[in-house]
């Protein structure tokens, strides 16, 4: 079974490059996706979007950072984060 891995970031700092912020959670990424048990099974893409449009993002800022990337259930005990790869 595949689907989709999906990570929200509120955006608490609007003067933030999108670079700089997609670095930051960046490094967030593989230690979400094994606490989530989720494996990882292709590259993702970073985008912004009006939280109200992003379901579970709590709506507590305008605007949140979205990471999505191919993944499939792990069905491995949590054994740390994985390699994260960022579509271009």
């Amino acid at each position: 079974m595949s689907g989709t891995f999906r990570a929200i970031w509120p955006i608490v700092d609007e003067s933030r490059t999108y670079a700089a912020l997609c670095r930051e959670a960046a490094r967030e990424v593989p230690e979400i996706a094994a606490r989530s048990r989720a494996r990882l099974t292709g590259p993702g893409r970073f985008s912004v979007a009006p939280s109200e449009s992003v379901p579970g993002s709590g709506r507590l800022t305008d605007s949140v950072l979205v990471y999505e990337a191919p993944a499939e259930p792990s069905l491995r005990p949590l054994l740390g984060p994985q390699r994260l790869e960022v579509a271009s």
